[in-house]
């Protein structure tokens, strides 16, 4: 079963948190143990960045940002890069994805951002009727 935490405050909480899990629970059809799963929604992230996802199969952090170089993002943008987060989420549980620097291939040619950008949108639309 996997478990989504969420902290930070935004509209429906409750139904992103549903939403979060019904979408993972597609995604990780395969998943036979336990996830734990804390997102956090923040003011801003190192690096300027609109998320992170890190962690193992087990339990993993997502941090969102409500605003990167000055720009405030959309209740709709928030839930895009959260959408894009828990594509990577997917990959930490099904152990596809281990992050490391990989300064020989470029950033948008990695392949699990290749999936992450190529679900996003789809995933999004479906689970928090946006897009």
């Amino acid at each position: 079963m996997i478990y989504v935490y969420f902290t930070g405050r935004i509209k429906d909480k409750r139904q992103i948190i549903e939403a979060s899990e019904l979408m993972l629970a597609e995604l990780c059809v395969n998943c036979d143990h336990d996830v734990d799963i804390d997102i956090c929604l923040l003011r801003h992230l190192d690096q300027q960045m609109a998320g992170y996802c890190w962690g193992d199969s087990e339990m993993i952090h997502i941090e969102i940002a409500r605003n990167s170089e000055g720009t405030q993002f959309m209740r709709d943008d928030i839930l895009l890069h959260l959408t894009h987060e828990l594509v990577h989420a997917k990959q930490l549980i099904e152990k596809q994805f281990v992050p490391r620097a990989t300064p020989d291939i470029p950033y948008m040619e990695l392949p699990w951002e290749q999936e992450a950008f190529g679900l996003e949108a789809a995933m999004c639309k479906k689970y928090f009727k946006i897009g």
